[in-house]
């Protein structure tokens, strides 16, 4: 789950990270991407803003609009870019705040793929 914002550089800087993984792991079923626009500033809600900064950035996975912030709440965000890798039992195995986890993602995502489906 990647929680930006599309006025925020350093969550632009996270899509390519995602672009990569998202083809190296694309082909599994079991694991899925998703992004949840999290509203900063007043300006940067609205469905259209969204619908157009995901064709922008051509942002590849589904894209929750998340007006009412009501998702980074559950989820307890409190900064922008943010990654969580969820279990396949719903429950956050990784939380990784800011940009440049590439390399991690990569290697987690391998290893709990192997660990949950293995």
């Amino acid at each position: 789950v990647d929680f930006w914002t599309y006025c925020c550089i350093n969550c632009l800087h996270v899509i390519p990270d995602l672009e990569y993984l998202e083809s190296k792991f694309g082909n599994e079923n079991s694991i899925a991407f998703v992004g949840v626009h999290s509203a900063k500033f007043l300006n940067e809600k609205g469905i259209l803003k969204v619908k157009n900064a995901v064709l922008k950035y051509d942002v590849k996975h589904p894209v929750i609009n998340d007006d009412k912030m009501i998702v980074w709440k559950n989820f307890e965000r409190r900064s922008w870019p943010g990654l969580i890798v969820v279990s396949p039992r719903q429950v956050p195995i990784l939380i990784l705040n800011g940009e440049g986890y590439r390399d991690i993602l990569d290697i987690f995502l391998s290893v709990a793929y192997d660990f949950y489906y293995d």
